[in-house]
């Protein structure tokens, strides 16, 4: 019987291989707007390797060891460890998703994790993001009609945890 089985896995994989290696990298491009990998582990611009150009500055966050090669640390008091990147037409989207590898040591305060805020003054307001505030984790969708969050408990610290969130 297992050697049935075996087979039958086998035969599977020998059937959906060419499937799987016929997937090249510009289907996985397709409709990316922006990745940052933040594995570079130097200087001081985050490549978009989306191939779209929206490459971060970045401030004050340290190169470190990380999940997979290099990271970023954002640890440190305050609002002035981030990566700023311009907005363009191209980042205005109806629908989208964020994933990240994240790895922190506590979750004190506000900790904003991604996120994008516009604001228009008269012209309006929109922002979207994921942070933790108040003792939750939240994903937030802003506009000037009003605000929804989705809240759930805080990842674990001290260990690699992997977020994401997509709406659509």
């Amino acid at each position: 019987m297992k050697l049935v089985i075996c087979l039958c896995v086998i035969a599977s994989l020998l059937v959906l291989t060419p499937f799987a290696m016929s997937v090249g990298p510009e289907e996985f491009l397709d409709g990316l707007v922006l990745y940052h990998p933040y594995d570079e582990g130097k200087d001081a611009e985050a490549e978009d390797l989306s191939g779209n150009e929206h490459h971060g500055v970045i401030d004050n966050p340290e190169w470190v060891d990380g999940k997979f090669g290099k990271a970023l640390e954002f640890g440190g008091p305050g609002s002035d460890v981030f990566v700023t990147v311009e907005s363009t037409e191209a980042l205005n989207v109806d629908a989208f998703s964020f994933m990240a590898w994240i790895n922190s040591e506590e979750w004190n305060g506000v900790r904003q994790i991604v996120g994008k805020s516009v604001h228009g003054g008269c012209g309006g307001r929109v922002q979207y993001g994921i942070f933790s505030d108040a003792g939750t984790f939240k994903i937030r969708l802003e506009t000037e009609a009003g605000r929804a969050d989705i809240a759930t408990d805080l990842p674990e610290t001290g260990k690699f945890v992997h977020i994401a969130f997509t709406n659509d």
